[in-house]
C-alpha cells in the first residue's frame, strides 16, 4: 500500500489517501512473509502477550483509520479505472474485499520493514555480534484498524491557551512534519525476524522491562528513599530484546 495526494481526498480533512496494489517491494515482501509465518506459529501455540501491561487492552484511539500495508493477497482499488487495474482484476479484488468484510479476511498490519533491514544489515556486516534493543511494546492511544498501528501526535500551535500541548490524530495521512508518528515494537515478531535472519544464534530472549533490570542491574543501588524502584515499577509497556550470534565475545 502507498499513501499519496489525490483529488479524491478533498472530502477528507487529511491531504493523503491510501491506494492498494500488487506488493512489489522486496523488503516489504520479506517482512510480510515473516509476519504471516509468525502469526501462524502464534495461532498454533498461543502464548500470553507480555508486551501488553496487565489490565490493558488495545487502545480505542480517536477513530478508525485505514492501515497499510496489507498482506500481499489483499487489495482494494476504489474503481475499475484506478491505477492500471483491468476490469477483471478490479472485480476480483472487489469481490475479495466484500468476502473479507463479511467473513473475516486477511488482517491489516503495519510491517516493521525498517527493523528487518536493520537486522539484515547487522547480521551481514557484523555476523559475530551482541544485540540489545529496548522500546515501547504497547501504546494505548494508537490509531485503530491494524496490527502494530502507530500513535500520531500533533503539537497544538493555533490555540494560545493550549499551545505546547499535543493531541492524538486518527490517521497517519498527514503532511510530512505536521505530526510525530511512532510505532510500538512487536518484540515477539522482532525475535522471530532475528531468528530467521541470523546465521547462527547463541541466544535470543525477550524480557519485560522489570525482568531485565531485576536480572542485570544492582537494584539496591538504584532504590529511592521511599523504597520504590522506578526501573522495576515504571515502564510496564517496554520490552528488551537481548541476542548474540555464535562467535560473539
Amino acid at each position: 500500500a502507498s499513501a499519496s495526494a489525490s483529488a479524491s481526498a478533498s472530502a477528507s480533512p487529511y491531504p493523503y489517501m491510501e491506494s492498494y496494489g500488487p506488493l512489489t517491494d522486496p523488503v516489504l515482501h520479506r517482512a510480510a512473509l515473516l509476519f504471516q509465518e509468525h502469526r501462524e506459529l502464534a495461532e498454533a501455540d498461543p502464548q500470553p502477550d507480555s508486551s501488553i501491561p496487565p489490565g490493558a487492552g488495545p487502545g480505542p484511539g480517536p477513530g478508525r483509520a485505514s492501515a497499510g500495508p496489507r498482506m500481499p493477497s489483499s487489495s482494494s482499488p476504489s474503481s475499475p479505472s484506478s491505477s492500471s487495474w483491468s476490469l477483471v482484476e478490479w472485480f476480483d479484488s472487489a469481490l475479495s474485499s466484500v468476502w473479507d468484510d463479511a467473513f473475516g479476511g486477511p488482517e491489516e498490519a503495519f510491517l516493521p520493514s525498517g527493523s528487518l533491514l536493520l537486522l539484515e544489515s547487522l547480521c551481514r556486516c557484523m555476523p559475530s555480534h551482541h544485540l540489545l534493543l529496548a522500546d515501547f511494546s504497547y501504546l494505548p492511544t494508537s490509531i485503530c484498524g491494524a496490527v502494530n498501528s502507530p500513535v500520531v501526535a500533533q503539537k497544538i500551535v493555533g490555540d494560545a491557551s493550549r499551545r505546547g500541548a499535543t493531541r492524538d490524530l486518527p490517521t497517519y495521512l498527514v503532511h510530512q512534519g505536521e505530526a510525530d508518528i511512532f510505532f510500538p515494537t512487536d518484540f515477539a515478531l522482532l525475535s522471530h525476524m532475528y531468528r530467521n535472519t541470523a546465521k547462527g544464534i547463541a541466544g535470543c530472549r525477550v524480557y519485560s522491562h522489570s525482568d531485565f533490570f531485576a536480572e542485570h542491574a544492582d537494584l539496591a543501588a538504584l532504590q529511592l528513599k521511599n523504597g520504590d524502584n522506578p526501573l522495576v515499577l515504571d515502564y510496564p509497556n517496554m520490552n528488551v530484546l537481548w541476542a548474540h550470534a555464535k562467535g560473539g565475545d
